[in-house]
């Protein structure tokens, strides 16, 4: 057995429309295909009889793609929301340019942050590198990381060791 790639990433959403406007208004993702899908071998795989599930595929820029699935039937609920530290909680870390710049945009759309302000990363494998936290409509947590510039350790908010 070889695993050969990531295909995609699969989020259920609430609202598609509300989805499809932070993916790609935000995060200029671009919109692939987009149906409605009530197949037999859907509901088996998923293990939900009689599904419909609205979809949307999206491009990632640099490559990747997320698929956004609303199930019209049956309805789901959401999931509460949780901590970074829960298991079972996911993130998609996005390496971005220009990083105040959407957190600017993501603030002003009334997307959640986590700090206010990008960190600065001090130690590790990405040193010099500014990340921030920032979560879609529906609670999926984004790392968003900006590599530095040559020469530059970038700015933003310290972290203690």
């Amino acid at each position: 057995m070889t695993v050969r790639a990531v295909d995609h990433l699969g989020l259920t959403v609430a609202d598609m429309e509300r989805s499809l406007a932070f993916w790609t208004g935000l995060l200029d993702c671009t919109l692939q295909g987009r149906g409605i899908a009530e197949w037999e071998h859907i509901d088996t795989l998923v293990g939900i009889a009689s599904t419909r599930i609205e979809w949307a595929e999206l491009v990632l820029p640099g490559g990747g793609l997320i698929e956004l699935q609303q199930y019209h039937h049956p309805p789901g609920a959401p999931v509460p929301a949780g901590g970074e530290g829960d298991p079972g909680r996911s993130h998609l870390a996005l390496q971005v340019e220009g990083l105040d710049g959407l957190v600017d945009g993501l603030r002003r759309s009334g997307a959640r942050l986590s700090p206010e302000r990008p960190v600065l990363i001090e130690h590790g494998a990405y040193v010099g590198w500014r990340a921030i936290y920032a979560y879609d409509p529906d609670g999926y947590g984004l790392e968003l990381m900006e590599p530095p510039q040559a020469g530059d350790r970038g700015t933003g908010v310290k972290i203690r060791s």
